[in-house]
């Protein structure tokens, strides 16, 4: 076997492997915070971005578990489920803390708009699906 067709027959498994270590999901979410949230999602870590801003934040996948909805992380736990934490990723690259004053105007209310920050002051943890 000559050493062009060795490379051209290894060239589609060596282009899986880099693909596989690569961001492999884009999402802009635009819902959830009160600015666009960009997410990167690779095999080792989450990066999200500000995309207001520029701010960013690298959640890395290990050795905490990271629970994702829509790729988007909410909830972070040791192993399958013992010590639950709240993340917000619209928190972690916000231009400035949220605030976790309760609110004082009657009811109802709109969303907050740093929602998990909120839950987690409240001494709340997300449900997950398992």
């Amino acid at each position: 076997m000559s050493k062009l067709t060795l490379i051209l027959a290894l060239a589609p498994a060596l282009a899986g492997v880099a693909l596989a270590n690569s961001s492999s999901t884009r999402v802009v979410d635009s819902r959830l915070c009160p600015f666009r949230l960009g997410i990167a999602v690779a095999p080792t870590a989450i990066t999200l971005r500000n995309l207001a801003t520029g701010r960013v934040a690298r959640l890395p996948r290990l050795p905490r578990r990271l629970w994702l909805a829509h790729d988007v992380p909410f909830l972070s736990t040791a192993g399958a489920s013992s010590d639950p934490r709240v993340v917000d990723p619209c928190a972690l690259v916000a231009a400035s803390p949220p605030s976790t004053q309760p609110r004082t105007t009657p009811a109802p209310w709109p969303p907050p708009a740093f929602a998990l920050s909120q839950i987690a002051y409240a001494g709340l943890i997300p449900s997950r699906a398992t």
